[in-house]
């Protein structure tokens, strides 16, 4: 697998062009391994499994929203919700 050091690139995309294989085919395989690893370590699995590319229009439309509301901040690279805006953050990071 590629490492977790951010270069800006892809690293689905980069797996998919080493094994010459599907991101999807990569993500089956990387979700077994999970759940694989889970047994091993006896940890129970969840009641339901949800894929959070199942949901890409709520997550683009929760954006959305964030930014009209003000909890955003752009860069070149994406857009991040700006934890200033909600004083209570570090205080809800601990719960």
């Amino acid at each position: 697998m590629t490492s977790d050091a951010d270069t800006g690139d892809d690293k689905m995309e980069k797996a998919r062009r080493a094994r010459a294989k599907s991101v999807w085919d990569i993500g089956r395989t990387i979700t077994e391994v999970f759940k694989r690893t889970c047994a091993t370590l006896n940890i129970s699995e969840p009641t339901l499994w949800v894929k959070a590319t199942d949901h890409i229009p709520a997550m683009i439309a929760m954006v959305k929203q964030l930014e009209e509301k003000g909890f955003t901040y752009r860069t070149p690279d994406g857009i991040y919700f700006d934890t200033t805006k909600f004083p209570s953050y570090a205080d809800f990071c601990k719960a």
